[in-house]
């Protein structure tokens, strides 16, 4: 994988997107010796979404900056994407 490679991972709710991708940026990171960077754009409305956000934070381990960005995700990547680390944006429909 090269350093500007940009992977898009689709499939059905709850079927291990998340789990799927995050592998594969840390994959990319073991070669780059960096953290990944971890895009959350979901907010937080109801306790089933709660409940989603605390597993999904719970599964990552200290190789991720999570970084909450619900609006103005294009900034964001902007702003991480000369650090040459993976970026992870989980997701684009909530």
């Amino acid at each position: 994988m090269s350093e500007n490679s940009h992977i898009f991972v689709l499939g059905g709710a709850r079927s291990g997107k998340s789990v799927f991708a995050e592998n594969l940026a840390l994959g990319f990171n073991e070669i780059n010796s960096s953290k990944c960077i971890y895009l959350a754009t979901s907010q937080i409305w109801d306790d089933e979404m709660r409940a989603r956000v605390d597993l999904h934070k719970e599964r990552r381990s200290a190789q991720w900056e999570t970084i909450e960005v619900p609006l103005e995700l294009p900034k964001a990547l902007f702003e991480h994407s000369e650090k040459g680390c993976a970026i992870l944006v989980d997701c684009l429909t909530l």
